[in-house]
């Protein structure tokens, strides 16, 4: 396969050059609850990346919609729970599994996660009790690996 022609490219979405629909890859991840049953179900759907004209990985679809969720916590929130996934009635347990998600996958790089940590937890003090934010700021720095900033 030659070089790519340069004019070729796709659509920019944000930051980065992509094919899979975030919304998509969550949408149907949420639908099968695996990402590896999503990725089959899109590749039986016909999904194909343009460039190599192959199926999508299953981290591709794993990114993708870690993408979406982190800037859609709320809405991907209510699409668990309109799923089945009771367990994401619990706002604490949910954004942690998110922080967990987003600190452990390569969806974000160095500079973009330190941001997304910092809105995570201004995101955290309106979103959650008084109560569930005291538990989540510990988990948050055990998490990211952080010092508690002194006040």
């Amino acid at each position: 396969m030659p070089i790519k022609d340069p004019r070729n490219r796709m659509p920019k979405r944000d930051s980065t050059w992509a094919y899979l629909d975030e919304e998509l890859c969550f949408q149907k991840w949420n639908e099968t609850g695996d990402v590896g049953r999503a990725t089959r179900a899109m590749q039986e759907e016909g999904f194909l990346n343009p460039d190599t004209g192959r199926p999508p990985s299953r981290p591709g679809v794993y990114i993708a919609a870690l993408r979406y969720i982190s800037k859609n916590i709320e809405a991907a929130r209510q699409a668990i729970i309109g799923a089945g996934g009771d367990w994401a009635n619990d706002r604490l347990l949910y954004l942690i599994w998110v922080l967990e998600r987003m600190q452990q996958s390569n969806t974000l790089g160095r500079r973009s996660r330190n941001e997304w940590n910092a809105e995570i937890v201004a995101f955290a003090q309106t979103y959650l009790t008084s109560g569930q934010y005291e538990e989540f700021l510990p988990k948050y720095y055990a998490i990211v690996g952080a010092e508690p900033v002194q006040q």
